[in-house]
C-alpha cells in the first residue's frame, strides 16, 4: 500500500471527496482502491483527462479563477481564443483581452457551420473585424473540420509554447481532438490550483497547453445545469422563425426570454428569432404567459429542461425597452437573438434579473439575397 497522498498527483489539487464541482475531488472509495492497490492516485478531472482524453470543467468562481489566470497567462506570449461565432457576445470576454494586450493573440471562430448557409466567410469574416481588429482572425468548425488546414498552417510559424482559452461550451474540447488526437497530458501550473492539459498539435513542433473552460454566470446557459446544456447546445444549422411584429405580442425562447411587442414604429415590420434546435420559439397572448411558464416551463417550453430546474416563483426578472431598427439585433447570449429584418419596433425583454442581453449590428444581414 502506498503511503496516504494527499494531493492529486496529476495537478497538484488537495484531494478532497465532497465536491465533484471542485478541484481535487476523487470518489472515496476510489481513492482507497487505488492507495490499496499502490496506483497512481489522480483527481477525478485529472483521470478523465488522461484515460480518456476528456476535459471536466470545474466550479472555480470568477474571481478564484481569473486571479490564477493571470499568473498562467504571464508564462505565455502567445494565446489562441476561441470564440463562439453563436455565442459572440458571451465569450468574446473583456475580462480575458484587457489580459491579453501584450500578447500574440491569434482568434478562432468556432461553430460557423452552425449559421445559415447563404452567408459566406467573408461576411462572417467582415462582422468579426469590425469587433476584434486583427490579421489573425481564423473561421473554423471544429465539429466539421472546416478551416483547421488554415489555422495548421498559420500555427507552423509559431516558436513557442500557446495557451489555449475560451469560455464554457464554445468548443474547446472538440477543437484540441480536432488538432491533437489522444496525445493529451496533464500539467500543473506553479502557485496556482490550475490544472492545464498539454498536447502536441499532430504534426506541428509545438505544445499547446489549455485552460478550464470558465463561465462568468452572465449568460442564459449558465443558469442552467449540465445535462440541460448538453441538451440544448446547437449542433446543427440555428432554427429560426419569421414573425410580423404585431403590438401586444409576446414571443417566448424557452421559458427564459420573454419578448413583448410594445409599438409597431412601421407598417410591415419582420423580425426573426434564431435559437438551436432544442430551443422552443413560441408566440402567445400576453395573459396567457404566467400561465404558460407556470404549466409549461421545463415541458414544452425548453430550456429549462425540468420542471423544477428553475425556481421561477423566486426568479428576479427585470424588463427593459428596446427600440430596434432593420439591420439591429438583440441578443440573449448563450440561447440566440432576435433580428429586425424590416421596419422598426419597440420591445420589452423580460428575462432573469442577472444576465445580460446585447443590440448590435446584425450578423445576418437583412438587406442581403438569403435563402430564407
Amino acid at each position: 500500500m502506498k503511503p496516504r497522498i494527499e494531493t492529486c498527483e496529476g495537478c497538484g489539487a488537495k484531494i478532497q471527496f465532497e465536491d465533484p464541482r471542485v478541484p481535487g475531488y476523487i470518489p472515496k472509495e476510489v481513492y482507497s482502491r487505488r492507495l490499496s492497490e499502490g496506483k497512481e492516485i489522480l483527481c477525478q478531472r485529472c483521470f478523465q483527462i488522461k484515460y480518456y482524453s476528456k476535459l471536466k470543467h470545474i466550479n472555480f468562481s470568477s474571481e478564484i479563477f481569473m486571479t490564477q489566470f493571470r499568473e498562467v497567462v504571464k508564462g505565455f506570449s502567445n494565446i489562441l481564443w476561441v470564440i463562439d461565432i453563436f455565442d459572440f457576445e458571451g465569450s468574446f470576454r473583456r475580462e480575458f483581452s484587457e489580459l491579453f494586450e501584450d500578447k500574440n493573440v491569434i482568434y478562432i471562430i468556432n461553430k460557423i457551420d452552425l449559421l445559415p448557409k447563404a452567408i459566406t466567410r467573408k461576411e462572417i469574416h467582415d462582422w468579426v473585424f469590425k469587433r476584434i481588429r486583427s490579421d489573425q482572425i481564423y473561421l473554423v468548425s471544429a465539429f466539421k473540420n472546416l478551416g483547421i488546414k488554415s489555422l495548421f498552417r498559420r500555427l507552423k510559424i509559431v516558436k513557442d509554447k500557446i495557451l489555449l482559452v475560451g469560455c464554457t461550451n464554445v468548443g474547446k474540447s472538440s477543437l484540441i481532438n480536432r488538432m491533437c488526437g489522444t496525445d493529451i497530458t496533464v500539467s500543473s501550473y506553479p502557485n496556482t490550483t490550475l490544472n492545464l492539459i498539454k498536447a502536441k498539435p499532430l504534426g506541428l513542433d509545438l505544445d499547446l497547453y489549455d485552460t478550464p473552460g470558465i463561465s462568468f454566470n452572465d449568460r442564459f446557459i449558465d443558469i442552467l445545469s449540465p445535462s440541460c446544456q448538453k441538451k440544448i447546445l446547437p449542433h446543427r444549422e440555428l432554427s429560426r422563425k419569421t414573425f410580423k411584429a404585431v403590438t401586444g405580442r409576446v414571443y417566448l425562447l424557452g421559458a427564459l426570454v420573454q419578448i413583448r411587442v410594445k409599438e409597431v414604429k412601421t407598417d410591415k415590420s419582420i423580425f426573426q428569432l434564431f435559437a438551436p434546435e432544442n430551443v422552443v420559439i413560441h408566440d402567445t397572448k400576453p395573459e396567457r404567459v404566467k400561465d404558460l411558464l407556470k404549466r409549461q416551463a421545463g415541458r414544452f417550453l425548453v430550456p429549462p429542461c425540468k420542471p423544477k430546474e428553475i425556481s421561477f416563483d423566486t426568479l428576479n426578472w427585470s424588463k427593459k425597452s428596446i427600440i430596434i431598427k432593420e439591420g439591429k439585433e438583440i441578443v440573449f447570449p448563450g440561447i440566440g437573438w432576435l433580428t429586425m429584418k424590416k421596419g422598426a419596433a419597440v420591445f420589452e425583454i423580460h428575462i432573469p434579473g442577472k444576465l445580460k442581453i446585447f443590440v448590435r449590428d446584425a450578423l445576418i444581414n437583412p438587406k442581403r439575397r438569403s435563402k430564407t
